[in-house]
C-alpha cells in the first residue's frame, strides 16, 4: 500500500517532475504555491483497453500528461474528474486506511455507482470518492501526489494496480514504482530504497500507470477536467480522447525463470503476444517469509522489454549496490541459521521474489520521467493505449538449491 511520509525533500522531487506530494486529508485547505501561468501548461489525454490477469472482463487504460513547458509537473495540486461512455457498474470501493477518502484502489465510491465520471474531493470535503482529496493529475498519471497544507507529502507511493480492484486478496496486484536498470532514480544504476538522498518510503520512480478494472470500454468519447486552486482563484482545463474500437490485446504470459547467475543476477524468458511492442518487467524483491532479506525487501526492478527472449536483472542493482536478488550463498547461510522453537536449526526457504510483465502496444516508456533531459511537455501520446498485464510469478530459493524454484499466482 502507499505510505505516508513527512519529508519536505518530496517536494524536490515534485518539482523535477519524477514525485508528487500529498493532500490536505479532508482538513484545513491547503497553503497552494502561486502557480503562475497555468494557461501555458499542457493537458494530454488518451484512452485504450486493458487486458487484466485475474479479472473477470475488460478494463480501461487511461494515459495521463500535464507538464509545463519545462516538461515539469503541471500543478503541484488539482482535482479531476474524469467522465466518458462508460458506466461504473462496480463493485462499491470502500475508503482508503490512508485518510485521503479515495476509493480508487477497490472501486467507485457509492455516489458514483451507476454514473459515468469518477469524481474527486474538495480539499476541506470528507466525502469519498474515487480520487478523494489526493489524487491529482501530474507530470504522468494521476497519482495521489497532491500537496497538503503542511506542503509536505502525505503520500510518495504512486497507487497499487490495477485500480478499482474487487477481487479479494488479489495475487496478481503491484504498486507501479520503476526501478533500475530501466529506471534509475540515482543515477549510479541502484535501488533508492534507503537512500538518504529521497524520502523515505520511496522505492522508485513512479510510472504513472491508471489502469481501471471493471470499467467496460465504450467507444466514444472521454474528457479529463481539472480543477486548480491558485492565489487568484480556480483555473479550470480539461482534455478529450476517443476510442475508436475496443479490441483487447491478447493475454500475456507471465515471464518464466532463466538461469541465475550466482551473484544476484537472474534471467527470465519473455514472450510479448501480437500486438504488443513494449512491456515492463517488474520484479520484486519481497524478501524471506521470516527475516529480512539481505537487501531488505521491498525493492523493485523493472526491465524494458522490447522484443521476445530473455532479459537479463543485473547483479548489483540492490541499495547501496547490494545483490539484486540474494546469492545462493547468502540464502543458505541465512537459512541454516533460523532457530527453530527448541533451538535447534531449521531448513527455511531464503529469498522470494515476483515477476509480472505489463505489455503495450504504444511507446510507454518515452512518456516516462525516466530521463529528465529527455522529458518533453508534450509527449506524443497514442491514438489508442492499450495494456495487457500478466499473473505474478512467485519465485523462492528452496533451501540448498542453486536456483530459485517458481510457482505462478492465479
Amino acid at each position: 500500500m502507499r505510505t505516508k511520509v513527512f519529508f519536505l525533500s518530496a517536494c524536490a522531487l515534485a518539482a523535477a517532475g519524477l514525485a508528487g506530494c500529498g493532500a490536505s486529508g479532508g482538513g484545513q485547505a491547503p497553503n497552494v504555491p502561486n502557480q503562475q501561468n497555468l494557461s501555458s501548461n499542457v493537458l494530454q489525454l488518451a484512452v485504450g483497453t486493458a487486458n487484466i490477469a485475474g479479472q473477470t472482463g475488460p478494463g480501461l487504460n487511461v494515459v495521463v500528461t500535464y507538464r509545463q513547458p519545462n516538461g515539469k509537473s503541471g500543478s503541484t495540486l488539482s482535482s479531476p474528474t474524469f467522465s466518458g461512455p462508460f458506466v461504473l457498474a462496480g463493485p462499491q470501493g470502500s475508503l482508503g486506511a490512508d485518510g485521503f477518502f479515495d476509493t480508487i484502489e477497490s472501486g467507485p465510491a457509492p455516489t458514483e455507482l451507476g454514473k459515468s465520471a469518477m469524481t474527486s474531493t474538495a480539499q476541506t470535503d470528507t466525502t469519498g470518492t474515487t480520487f478523494g482529496v489526493s489524487g491529482g493529475a501530474v507530470a504522468l498519471g494521476i497519482e495521489p501526489f497532491n500537496y497538503n497544507e503542511n506542503g509536505v507529502p502525505d503520500s510518495v507511493a504512486p497507487y497499487v494496480l490495477p485500480l478499482y480492484d474487487s477481487v479479494a486478496n488479489d495475487p496478481n496486484t503491484f504498486v507501479s514504482w520503476g526501478g533500475p536498470p530501466a529506471f534509475d532514480l540515482l543515477g549510479n544504476g541502484q535501488s533508492p530504497v534507503g537512500s538518504g538522498n529521497v524520502p523515505g518510503g520511496t522505492a522508485g520512480i513512479s510510472e504513472g500507470l491508471d489502469v481501471f478494472a471493471g470499467v467496460v470500454p465504450v467507444v466514444g468519447t472521454y474528457t479529463l477536467a481539472l480543477s486548480i486552486p491558485t492565489n487568484n482563484g480556480t483555473f479550470n482545463t480539461s482534455q478529450t480522447a476517443s476510442l475508436a474500437s475496443t479490441t483487447l490485446l491478447p493475454a500475456i504470459a507471465a515471464p518464466t525463470l532463466g538461469l541465475a547467475d550466482g551473484n544476484g543476477g537472474q534471467t527470465f524468458n519473455v514472450t510479448l503476444p501480437a500486438g504488443v511492442t513494449q512491456a515492463f518487467l517488474q520484479i520484486t524483491d519481497i524478501g524471506p517469509a521470516t527475516g529480512a532479506s539481505c537487501n531488505g525487501g521491498g525493492v523493485y526492478y523493472t526491465i524494458l522489454v522490447t522484443a521476445s527472449g530473455t532479459a537479463t536483472l543485473p547483479d548489483n542493482a540492490g541499495p547501496g549496490g547490494a545483490p539484486s536478488l540474494c546469492t545462493p550463498a547468502q540464502n543458505t547461510a541465512f537459512s541454516a541459521n533460523v532457530p527453530a522453537n527448541n533451538g535447534a536449526t531449521v531448513n527455511t526457504d531464503g529469498d522470494q521474489f515476483s515477476a509480472q510483465l505489463i505489455g503495450f502496444d504504444y511507446d510507454e516508456y518515452s512518456l516516462e520521467l525516466h530521463n529528465a533531459a529527455a522529458v518533453k511537455p508534450a509527449p506524443a501520446l497514442p491514438a489508442k493505449a492499450d495494456v495487457t498485464i500478466s499473473t505474478k510469478g512467485l519465485h523462492t530459493w528452496a533451501y540448498g538449491t542453486a536456483q530459485p524454484v517458481s510457482k505462478l499466482r492465479r
